[in-house]
């Protein structure tokens, strides 16, 4: 708390308000800060590739949508940016007197941006702006995928590339704050197309299953082809197959930093932050004085 703040709030617990998610994510940040997997999660995680219940517990972002206000917002699209981070960013807008809502649902499979896209035209349709463009703010994603020569998994097994996504996420939320309190906008909303597996990566498990079409994003999914058999811990969606666990279809390359493409938790559960500047003072009104019961 004292001597690294920043990894102190991330690592703090968020409330998802489904205990089964509030353990998982828990569990998921402290094992990819001390680079290790429990015995125990990985049968959990090893269970959820054949239940995914994530699909009963959430709605997909699409459904969401519509309950947010478009016209007097501006939107940060964070590619790759999961829900681990939640407890860091509600902490760094508190700091800032920034009032945020966040509203969890799951992205498409697979977890990659070519099926994730569909937020932006709703937005831009209802009149709101993107920072930077529609494209949106990659420097997660880009870190996840190609890290630096320092941060690269072939060079250096330590995570030491978290220090730099909590500063990407505290730098953004700096630039909200600045935007909101110019009274340009009303509010600013922090959405992600997927999230991103470090635990998938440490693993370094490569499945016996060996496709007629080779694995994509690290092996994470591949194509399904009419000769194959699908394996039980993936799912099919979109024209392909989606690991769930934290295997990785052969011939795909492993991954540098972190991981996407599968339907781990981690990469499928996204959210939607609502972010307001809060008054200095707060006035509640009755809108009838004559109060009936």
């Amino acid at each position: 708390q004292h001597v690294y703040p920043a990894l102190y709030s991330y690592l703090q617990p968020y409330r998802f308000k489904i205990s089964f998610l509030d353990s998982y994510f828990q569990e998921y940040k402290y094992q990819k800060v001390v680079n290790k997997i429990s015995p125990e999660f990985m049968e959990i995680v090893d269970e959820q590739a054949e239940k995914r219940e994530f699909n009963l517990l959430l709605s997909a972002r699409s459904e969401k949508l519509d309950a947010v206000p478009k016209e007097g917002t501006i939107v940060y699209f964070m590619d790759a940016m999961g829900v681990e981070y939640l407890s860091y960013i509600m902490d760094e807008c508190r700091k800032r007197r920034l009032m945020a809502y966040a509203t969890l649902c799951h992205c498409e499979l697979p977890s990659i941006t070519h099926f994730n896209k569909e937020f932006v035209d709703t937005f831009i349709e209802g009149g709101a702006d993107f920072v930077p463009d529609k494209n949106g703010i990659r420097s997660l994603d880009d870190l996840k995928h190609h890290g630096e020569d320092e941060f690269d998994f072939r060079n250096n097994e330590l995570p030491t590339y978290i220090s730099r996504e909590l500063e990407i996420i505290e730098e953004t939320v700096d630039k909200i704050a600045t935007k909101l309190m110019s009274g340009t906008y009303k509010r600013a909303v922090m959405i992600s197309d997927h999230g991103a597996s470090r635990l998938s990566v440490i693993s370094k498990r490569e499945n016996k299953w060996e496709m007629s079409s080779k694995g994509e994003h690290s092996g994470r999914c591949c194509p399904v082809t009419d000769i194959d058999e699908q394996p039980s811990c993936s799912t099919e969606e979109n024209g392909f197959w989606v690991l769930a666990n934290y295997d990785r279809f052969k011939g795909g390359r492993p991954a540098n930093v972190e991981v996407h493409g599968g339907a781990t938790l981690e990469e499928v559960v996204v959210p939607i932050i609502e972010i307001v500047y809060s008054p200095n003072e707060i006035e509640i009104h009755l809108l009838d004085k004559k109060v009936k019961f």
